[in-house]
């Protein structure tokens, strides 16, 4: 279903311009405030095997239990602090109403041309998509500040972590909170247990009971509708995000909470607004880089067609996309306090040990372990839609998997 706009979105790509670039934000424009952590990248590897007569050999003849699927991680490479729109400007908007908070993300020497690539891709979106509902973290722009700027004592006395190295980017963003999709995975009876007790009319009183599953369902399924159409118009607009996960997927909301639409009380979909961001990796269909050709050509796509690779990246996308589902789904919906966070790098190899066997990993998966009512929603929808999300999952799942051999290698077909 993504398919239908491809070749128009490649006849727009080629006739686009130079891109713009980003605003240029004054070094007094921006206060930072909080230090609020960091994040790094994962580099994804496709491992194929020869024998001894140089022929592939796939599945891999070595223990079936080792992944053909490694992560490895880049580190800490990108931090993030909490900030505000300092000066007049700041000013201007206080006295209009609007929100002057910020997110400013701090990229590493070594990640110039990541940042670099994120502010070109958002300006970009930012001059073709002008209407107000924008499905990515809007970019304010570029801060001009260096290293040398700031007092390194002061710096390190108010926020607590080193200061600035030489050669770091600096992006500021419109402040949409830090809820992602991977902020669900913890199940919420979990999360609840954490909750310190309110003062009671007797004394401490424990937390109220979690909505029913039917609302906690409802609103998993929200999110899961706005995550697909904000995907669908990043490729509509002719862009592929490469580096799709549950911490891409940020959960805005209409009011100034932020954190109001990850809550393990939010039951209301009317107020969640689901944003794309991480778009450092992001291209133009019809760009590729090393990568993913290499990926590609593992699983049999035709490397010589732009056509094929542009649905090849699409592919990775929904790929990505499917197991962010699945941790949503699986961590949202858990019963109990035993289970811990489960993530997508787990779901993909207990997927790559089960053979891609989406009915086989949900009967493994739905045997005692705190997971069952969320595998019978995928599996027979208790909440209205839960059988589309688990056929949508079970589809993205094997989409974009190098060793899933039913993927559409001849285009014209």
């Amino acid at each position: 279903m993504y398919l239908f706009l491809l070749a128009m979105v490649m006849g727009m790509a080629n006739a686009l311009l130079s891109p713009p670039t980003a605003n240029l934000l004054p070094t007094n424009s921006i206060t930072v405030q909080r230090y609020i952590g960091s994040q790094g990248f994962s580099e994804i590897t496709d491992w194929q095997y020869f024998d001894e007569d140089n022929k592939n050999v796939a599945p891999p003849p070595f223990d079936p239990r080792s992944p053909k699927r490694t992560v490895e991680s880049s580190g800490s490479v990108v931090r993030l602090f909490s900030g505000v729109i300092a000066g007049v400007e700041g000013q201007k908007r206080r006295s209009r109403g609007e929100d002057i908070r910020v997110l400013i993300k701090e990229f590493d020497s070594s990640l110039r041309k990541v940042a670099a690539n994120e502010a070109s891709v958002l300006t970009q979106l930012e001059s073709e998509n002008s209407n107000n509902n924008k499905f990515f973290v809007p970019l304010l722009g570029r801060w001009e500040a260096l290293a040398s700027d700031f007092d390194k004592n002061e710096w390190f006395r108010y926020l607590k972590t080193a200061p600035p190295l030489d050669g770091v980017e600096f992006l500021v963003f419109e402040y949409a909170g830090l809820a992602t999709v991977g902020t669900l995975a913890t199940p919420p009876e979990l999360r609840r247990s954490r909750m310190p007790p309110k003062r009671g009319f007797l004394g401490p009183a424990p937390p109220p009971n979690l909505p029913p599953f039917q609302q906690r369902a409802s609103y998993t399924i929200a999110i899961i509708r706005q995550a697909l159409s904000a995907v669908a118009s990043l490729h509509e607009a002719g862009f592929t995000h490469n580096s799709i996960s549950s911490s891409s997927i940020v959960l805005n909301s209409v009011g100034q909470d932020k954190n109001e639409a990850s809550g393990i009380y939010a039951v209301d979909g009317s107020r969640l607004k689901v944003m794309l961001g991480n778009l450092g990796f992001a291209s133009r269909t019809g760009e590729f880089d090393a990568g993913l050709r290499a990926r590609a050509k593992i699983a049999g796509v035709d490397e010589t067609s732009t056509l094929a690779l542009s649905q090849w990246a699409i592919a990775e996308d929904l790929f990505n996309l499917g197991f962010s589902f699945l941790e949503l789904v699986l961590g949202n919906l858990a019963t109990g306090v035993e289970i811990v966070a489960i993530d997508a790098s787990t779901l993909q190899r207990q997927f790559d040990i089960m053979d891609n066997d989406f009915e086989g990993f949900r009967d493994y998966v739905g045997e005692g372990m705190g997971f069952e009512e969320a595998i019978r929603f995928l599996g027979e929808g208790e909440a209205e839609g839960g059988g589309r999300v688990g056929s949508f999952c079970q589809h993205f799942c094997s989409l974009g998997n190098p060793w899933q051999r039913t993927l559409i290698r001849n285009p014209g077909n």
